[in-house]
């Protein structure tokens, strides 16, 4: 047994949990995570021992790692909620489907903002629903892109399937004043449906009512019987609720 390894291999797995811990689960944690991996690789060998000042750690696609904008979670954290700070998100990028659209910050000129955010203002009031759960469910469904089409075949801000689509008399799910009306009508419909219980309500929007029904969920306390992405899907959807609302 090669325990020099074995204990390479523990050392990676703690720093690699306290660096998402530290900078969570996004796109800047897999750069971060792979330039430490490539800088232990380089330090074991090292036969000499002895430490070039001059080196600097690399991503491996041209930047140095002190060049990163990072999401970093400022101590201490209330209830699982990720605070982000202001001039690090909006740097930070997501790609969805084969679009690419800054969130948060909303630098890509593509994506009209004002108008979103003015379409979500007016459904908003149209149908009672807050502002900030709409902003929060857009967030985690769409990144703010209206063009959005995730694998499964949701479309649009708020990711509508073409059923729920033609149910809500929605005719152009990349349209960005139909798909959020739609939207917000779709999750209206399942706030009412569960008396006003939010996290019922988002679990039937993202896993479906039926899904709900045949695995017996009957409380907010059933989360753990939904598949791995509602579980997820809630509690990140409450997380941003909680961040939009921080913001108004």
């Amino acid at each position: 047994m090669d325990i020099p390894k074995i204990e390479d291999y523990m050392g990676n797995m703690v720093s690699k949990e306290v660096l998402k811990k530290a900078i969570g689960d996004g796109p800047e944690f897999e750069i971060v995570y792979e330039a430490l991996l490539k800088n232990n690789e380089s330090n074991s060998s090292n036969n000499n021992g002895e430490e070039n000042s001059n080196t600097y750690v690399t991503t491996g696609v041209g930047q140095k790692l002190e060049q990163i904008p990072l999401r970093m979670r400022k101590e201490p954290i209330q209830t699982g909620e990720l605070i982000l700070d202001d001039t690090v998100k909006r740097s930070t990028t997501t790609n969805i489907s084969s679009n690419e659209s800054t969130i948060d910050g909303h630098e890509d000129s593509s994506v009209d903002v004002e108008k979103i955010y003015s379409t979500v203002d007016k459904y908003s009031q149209k149908y009672g629903v807050d502002r900030n759960l709409i902003l929060a469910i857009i967030k985690q469904e769409s990144n703010f892109n209206p063009n959005a089409v995730s694998s499964a075949g949701a479309k649009g801000l708020m990711q509508l399937m073409d059923f729920n689509s033609e149910a809500y008399g929605l005719t152009n799910p990349f349209d960005i004043d139909e798909n959020i009306e739609a939207g917000v009508k779709h999750i209206k419909d399942y706030i009412n449906m569960f008396d006003g219980n939010l996290e019922m309500a988002l679990m039937a929007y993202n896993g479906g009512q039926g899904t709900m029904e045949r695995r017996g969920v009957k409380s907010s306390s059933n989360l753990y019987k939904m598949p791995q992405e509602t579980q997820n899907y809630v509690p990140k959807i409450l997380e941003n609720y909680r961040y939009y609302r921080s913001m108004s």
